[in-house]
């Protein structure tokens, strides 16, 4: 396959899966919800349909907390799914802190950095500061429609890294200096 084609095919499965994530977002879903949903209905994640319930106390930033963004949890959460370790136990003891750092949690630093480029913050209590008075307004859920369509292309693009190109990420700010 031609390259142009691979990046239209490529472009297409973004737009499909922003798609999806705001036409659950629109109809009840929360951020979480959304963006885990439409990486398991876009086929991007072998996870089942039931597991959104596992996403349902991360919305409005962990429990309507305002804590980190619902939205990016899941983007963090479909990567680790599909990238993360499957059995620590495997790993000797003496390395799995070090192992995990030096490969692993290169992907996850780079979705969260990258999130926090696109949208000044991580939390949902800063994304959302403006609304804080009127948490219902059809402004609110419009501005979290946005991130959630955005960040479920982050989370879409990063799952199109294979394991070791992920291992390769350099990181970014808290842990540039990590090799």
């Amino acid at each position: 396959m031609k390259r142009d084609v691979l990046i239209t095919k490529e472009k297409d499965q973004q737009q499909l899966v922003k798609d999806y994530a705001e036409e659950f977002f629109k109809s009840g879903f929360n951020c979480a919800e959304s963006v885990l949903a439409a990486l398991i209905k876009a086929g991007a994640v072998n996870m089942p349909p039931e597991m959104v319930a596992a996403a349902t106390g991360f919305g409005g930033g962990l429990g309507l907390t305002g804590n980190t963004c619902g939205a990016l949890a899941m983007a963090i959460l479909a990567n680790s799914a599909q990238y993360g370790r499957p059995d620590p136990t495997q790993i000797p003891v003496a390395s799995r802190h070090t192992e995990v750092s030096a490969k692993h949690y290169r992907r996850y630093n780079n979705i969260v950095n990258e999130f926090i480029r696109q949208n000044g913050c991580a939390t949902c209590k800063e994304l959302t500061a403006a609304y804080a008075d009127n948490w219902g307004s059809p402004e609110r859920r419009d501005h979290c429609l946005k991130i959630i369509g955005t960040t479920v292309q982050l989370a879409y693009k990063y799952l199109q890294l294979s394991r070791e190109e992920g291992y390769q990420l350099p990181y970014g700010k808290n842990l540039k200096n990590l090799k």
